[in-house]
């Protein structure tokens, strides 16, 4: 099996799944790593471990659709059968999606829902140095159309009940007479 890693920034998970690679630990060959940042750490990482890379841009491509195009393109010439988006900030698109049909899992650096996004790694450690979680990890789960719509809809639904659980209080304050201002 020939894996491409897609990575957007440092790249340590990326260095990390390299050396277990390289250490014959993770079966199948490391044929690819992809950033879609140029000067990326994560593209020095590549150079140094000896890992093949190709890097652009969706800006230098002139828009998703084209991107993800080109990006199916040097999937195949690579003859990619597998990928791992680790530290990859991009949504994938329905262009990869049914190339790739249950072949892509995400290696999301903390657990989600709680901690989606930038910066969830270094959220979620404030979060446990300050005691306000007992524990944290890696959210890994396979991505396909079904889990992009599905994501789309868990945000929408979060947003809904987080709306109903404003509504619900602003009554229950407003039952009991309770001026905002006396809750600061």
């Amino acid at each position: 099996m020939r894996v491409a890693i897609l990575a957007s920034g440092n790249g340590t998970n990326f260095e990390a799944l390299t050396k277990k690679f390289q250490a014959g630990e993770i079966p199948g060959t490391e044929a690819l790593m992809f950033c879609n940042h140029p000067n990326a750490p994560v593209v020095k990482r590549a150079e140094r471990l000896g890992v093949p890379y190709e890097t652009f841009s969706v800006k230098e491509c002139g828009g998703k659709d084209a991107y993800e195009k080109r990006l199916l393109k040097v999937l195949q010439d690579y003859q990619i059968d597998f990928i791992v988006l680790s530290g990859y900030l991009r949504v994938v698109g329905p262009t990869i999606l049914n190339e790739y049909p249950n072949s892509i899992i995400n290696l999301h650096p903390a657990l989600l829902p709680s901690y989606p996004g930038l910066n969830s790694i270094e959220r979620a450690f404030e979060d446990y140095k300050q005691g306000k979680i007992k524990e944290t990890g890696v959210t890994v789960h396979f991505i396909d159309a079904i889990w992009i719509m599905g994501l789309s809809l868990l945000n929408r639904l979060s947003q809904f009940i987080q709306m109903i659980r404003l509504k619900r209080l602003r009554q229950e304050f407003m039952k009991q007479n309770i001026n905002y201002s006396q809750l600061r």
